[in-house]
């Protein structure tokens, strides 16, 4: 991912998150305390027991206490919103440095909580738009169609002028809620400081790089409330994919558009995960299965840009349909032309809420086609050599076990064309997954986040 912010010294950030209000200050002493509570356990339960001879009872409840531990936090990130129900859905994807017990549990952690009253939501709209709502659109629907921790959406509908240099009037409207770059800081400021205090811990820096963590989910977070960046990486997908008829994606109201306020237009169709609606419009979900697992492969391998949140409700499948851009609800599929020879597939794949997405240079991708090549030919060596290439391998990481490992690991997929491991049934990835995680918490290794992200996607639809 790029990111171009210069992040200021842990003194600063602790700072800035200590001269906040005090609603700010105890968030941020809660998290603390929280994270201070768990570091204890742990000291106590793995080093301490295991030393005066109480090992078995360490080992023995290690998967309770994980499986309570991650419950615990899921409470609270219910409960202070913001980052933190991000921080337990970052956790969840994981596997490389959690166990299962915890991933497990934060994987249903849901982004749902109250909305903001609607004259909060309404002031901070217009003081964006600077104009009232009823001027910047025809119509504006009060009761939410979502809300989320960093913000709310709402239907509504352009004006006539606006709807007719746009080419679409239907459209959803996401608006930032209000006060959430406050919290957001004193979550990060809280967060790096935790890193800070686990990077001292031997034991766990062998294992994982916690700083390195956190900056990576503070990029992803800071330009997941700057809609202007989800805006362009909206039309940057839409790019990748604007000659392949399988997928789709909403267009921007720009002239609507701000960074705390977000106009697209409305592209609700089936849910990918709604297999009755799916079959009552005549689709296969197996065909939308096989399709899904394809499209992230492309974004991947193709074009280095990869949707880093594909949960089945920012996934639509649209059926085709008579119209084109004068359509309420217009798309980029929807709004182009089409060569008359081309043949479309009775229904799309269309993406939205392009907050977070993973972009993963081609020094990477060339790492990973090295690594399946190497897997294909039960190449060990080479698949060591890929993950360095790819930079996964922590200091501690041993050669020769990684070789044994990752070749027992990609055993399945051996004489396999780097082609044919498109058509691969996700299932078989959802499989994987599972031992992958299994053997990657045991070695040294850190894994980039896109990498994470397309196995845990592809298994979605499974």
């Amino acid at each position: 991912m790029v990111n171009d912010r210069s992040p200021a010294s842990p003194a600063m950030r602790q700072s800035a998150a200590e001269d906040q209000g005090p609603p700010l200050r105890a968030r941020y002493r809660r998290i603390l305390g929280f994270a201070a509570r768990v570091l204890v356990q742990t000291w106590w339960f793995e080093l301490v027991l295991p030393r005066i001879g109480f090992a078995r009872v360490a080992e023995s409840s290690r998967e309770r206490r994980m499986r309570v531990l991650a419950q615990r936090f899921h409470v609270l990130a219910v409960e202070l919103g913001g980052l933190m129900i991000k921080v337990g859905q970052f956790m969840s994807s994981r596997l490389d440095v959690l166990p299962p017990e915890i991933t497990t549990e934060l994987a249903g952690l849901q982004d749902e909580v109250p909305p903001v009253p609607i004259a909060e939501i309404r002031a901070l709209a217009e003081a964006e738009l600077g104009v009232p709502l009823s001027r910047a659109f025809a119509s504006f629907d009060d009761t939410p169609l979502a809300a989320a921790s960093l913000g709310q959406a709402h239907r509504a509908r352009l004006s006539e002028l606006d709807a007719a240099d746009a080419g679409f009037d239907e459209v959803v409207v996401k608006v930032q809620r209000p006060g959430i770059d406050q919290v957001v800081a004193t979550d990060l400021a809280a967060l790096r400081r935790v890193a800070g205090w686990l990077r001292r811990i031997r034991f766990i820096a062998d294992r994982v790089d916690a700083p390195a963590l956190v900056e990576e989910f503070a990029q992803t977070s800071l330009e997941e409330i700057d809609y202007l960046h989800e805006a362009a990486a909206a039309e940057r997908f839409a790019e990748n994919f604007a000659h392949d008829p399988r997928v789709d994606a909403p267009l921007v109201a720009w002239e609507r558009t701000t960074r705390r306020v977000l106009t697209l237009s409305d592209v609700t169709a089936i849910k990918i995960n709604d297999v009755d609606a799916l079959r009552a419009a005549g689709i296969d979900p197996a065909d939308v299965a096989r399709v899904f697992a394809e499209v992230m492969f492309d974004q991947l391998f193709t074009h280095g840009f990869v949707h880093a949140d594909p949960h089945p409700g920012n996934i639509f499948v649209t059926p085709h349909r008579a119209g084109g851009a004068g359509m309420p609800g217009g798309s980029h599929a929807s709004s182009a032309s089409s060569a008359p020879d081309e043949v479309h597939p009775a229904w799309r794949l269309t993406f939205i809420d392009f907050g977070m997405m993973a972009e993963v240079p081609e020094g990477i991708r060339h790492g990973l086609r090295t690594l399946f090549i190497a897997a294909a030919s039960r190449d060990g060596k080479g698949m060591v050599a890929a993950a360095q290439e790819i930079g996964v391998l922590m200091p501690s990481a041993e050669n020769r076990e990684l070789e044994r490992a990752l070749s027992a690991l990609f055993a399945r997929f051996g004489g396999m064309g780097f082609a044919e491991l498109r058509d691969v049934d996700p299932r078989e990835f959802q499989d994987f997954a599972v031992e992958f995680g299994d053997t990657i918490r045991s070695l040294p290794v850190q894994l980039p986040e896109g990498l994470l992200l397309l196995i845990r996607a592809v298994s979605l639809t499974s």
